[in-house]
């Protein structure tokens, strides 16, 4: 002990044990406690969570991985002076290797949506990804050997105290700017009255997610059943989207209003269903309101009790195990070089399925499978009171595990999930017509973008579905290729609610030419949106015309 106390005082005296413990803070810090948070708060709207809650898990990780680093430092430190430095410059290593990682290779990560990451589609990302660790290796290793002792240390400690600083002023600024400190008291969406029913008029809406309207018609051409399950619709096959992505589309399908990054999202969400025009109509016609999606994220102080089925709760995490996998994984997902991302892919939306809500109602989720089983076991019930619906389910979104039965097999494709998704309709209009409230009640079927391979380039998302039924329409299924766009949706709900049928809702007929336009952005990336003009059928990405306007958010 005597030995270990002299030894201990001798190298403290030398003082080389801050440049350890400065970049192993700057490097646990960036990984554990910037990271997590700052993925966060510059997309508050995808957590359930919000920073408070996650603050306690950064500071365990953080204190956890700091004092790790320190224990290690410290024994090299008892092992001599090579075997710290030695320590200190793979420390080094993967910290330079993190920060490039994270702050200059990720303008072209895709989405977090649990399809699987083929690397060969991204070879010039690895391949650069690689060659940046080996220079960065081979960099701080000539300098560990060339500069003096104390010259690489102070080197050492001195990066670490600058980017530490740099970070945690970053971090701050973010937290305030993006309003991360205040706190979420979320809404649930129960199940509740999911089959409930008026007797007088209903009104519903009913999103299947990601289907594309060239693999339905795919699809109709060998599945004639469909035009027979489809009776007393229009099918307006010529609809353009107004975004590529479920988070812009679903809003603007609901209100007619673009979100063009010029506010924060979250306000543009709220106004949308707290203040929308439709909303207002519905209620004034006297509707009770409900939003059957999963993936609303609407404070309760800012919707009060507008819609019947979302309620009041207070959340936890379940299995927090796999929280905080899913938490490094994503951490692993922006920070970790390219060709570890495989071993970091997950479905980010899983997320949502970790709440832990304090009611005794049964949650909805989106899952196709979960509705399809609903509409098999629950009655419909009936009430007076004119209802509204909002349904959106999974459709036909990755990653695809349906096959045309809605059965859960993983090893399918595409094309098998949009079957699903038409049968999981199937059922549900045959469900309202045994119950004697199909023919009152106005059905708009649609999705909310289309669906291509080759989403990176960002062709082939503009051409979603869209089925229309009126109260009381009884005919054949019809086409129409009139050009429509979603920022059309909302005059056409109310002409509808007025007692239009399908071919007078919208003033567009078939062989009418006009301009419609498109904002495109990536999942990740949604502060920077670019605007396109279409001409053309919706359904030619190819005849997509960049205008060159671009919105980006914060210029």
């Amino acid at each position: 002990m005597k030995r270990i106390r002299e030894r201990w005082q001798e190298r403290t005296k030398q003082g080389i044990f801050s440049p350890g413990g400065m970049i192993s803070l700057a490097l646990c810090f960036m990984l554990f406690g910037f990271a997590p948070m700052e993925i966060y708060l510059n997309n508050p709207a995808d957590f359930w969570y919000d920073a408070w809650f996650l603050l306690p898990w950064c500071l365990g990780w953080f204190a956890a991985a700091f004092a790790g680093c320190l224990l290690l430092l410290a024994l090299l430190w008892f092992c001599g002076d090579r075997a710290y430095d030695a320590g200190l410059a793979v420390l080094f290593w993967l910290f330079a290797g993190c920060y490039y990682q994270g702050n200059f290779q990720v303008g072209n990560l895709p989405a977090l949506d649990g399809a699987e990451l083929e690397l060969a589609e991204y070879g010039q990302d690895v391949r650069l990804s690689c060659i940046v660790w080996v220079l960065l290796a081979a960099v701080i290793c000539a300098l560990a050997l060339k500069l003096k002792r104390n010259t690489f240390r102070m080197l050492v400690r001195g990066t670490g105290t600058f980017v530490f600083l740099i970070l945690l002023v970053t971090v701050l600024t973010l937290f305030f700017t993006t309003g991360g400190y205040e706190r979420k008291d979320y809404l649930t969406c129960i199940k509740d009255d999911q089959f409930e029913m008026s007797s007088d008029e209903n009104f519903v809406i009913f999103v299947l997610d990601a289907v594309d309207a060239g693999k339905y018609e795919e699809l109709y051409a060998v599945h004639p059943e469909y035009r027979e399950m489809l009776r007393d619709f229009t099918y307006f096959s010529n609809t353009l989207s107004g975004y590529p992505c479920t988070s812009c589309a679903m809003p603007l399908i609901l209100s007619g209003e673009w979100y063009e990054n010029d506010e924060p999202f979250a306000e543009y969400l709220h106004r949308v269903y707290g203040e929308g025009r439709f909303f207002d109509v519905l209620e004034d016609a006297g509707y009770e309101m409900s939003l059957y999606d999963s993936e609303l994220s609407l404070l309760e102080n800012r919707i009060g009790s507008r819609y019947k089925n979302l309620i009041h709760s207070k959340l936890k995490v379940s299995e927090p195990a796999t929280f905080v996998k899913r938490q490094f994984k994503m951490i692993g997902y922006k920070y970790a070089p390219w060709i570890l991302k495989r071993y970091c892919w997950f479905n980010a939306q899983q997320l949502w399925n970790q709440r832990l809500v304090d009611t005794d109602n049964e949650l909805f989720m989106w899952d196709d499978w979960l509705f399809y089983l609903d509409v098999q076991e629950r009655p419909v019930t009936y009430t007076e009171a004119k209802q509204f619906k909002m349904i959106h389910l999974e459709g036909a979104h990755t990653p695809f595990r349906y096959d045309e039965h809605v059965n859960v097999v993983y090893d399918t494709d595409y094309t098998s999930s949009v079957a699903a998704s038409m049968t999981v309709l199937g059922a549900y209009l045959e469900k309202l017509r045994q119950a004697g409230v199909y023919d009152n009640t106005v059905i708009l079927v649609m999705s909310d973008h289309g669906f291509s391979e080759v989403q990176r380039t960002g062709d082939g998302r503009q051409h979603p579905i869209l089925f229309i039924k009126g109260r009381g329409e009884s005919h054949e299924m019809r086409i129409s290729d009139a050009p429509i766009s979603q920022t059309d949706f909302v005059d056409a709900y109310e002409a509808l609610l007025a007692g239009a049928g399908a071919d007078e809702a919208f003033p567009w007929k078939e062989g009418d030419v006009r301009e419609r336009r498109y904002l495109f952005y990536r999942v990740k990336t949604m502060e920077h949106m670019e605007e396109f003009l279409q001409r053309d059928h919706a359904r030619e990405s190819e005849s997509l015309e960049p205008t060159g306007v671009t919105y980006d958010y914060g210029k």
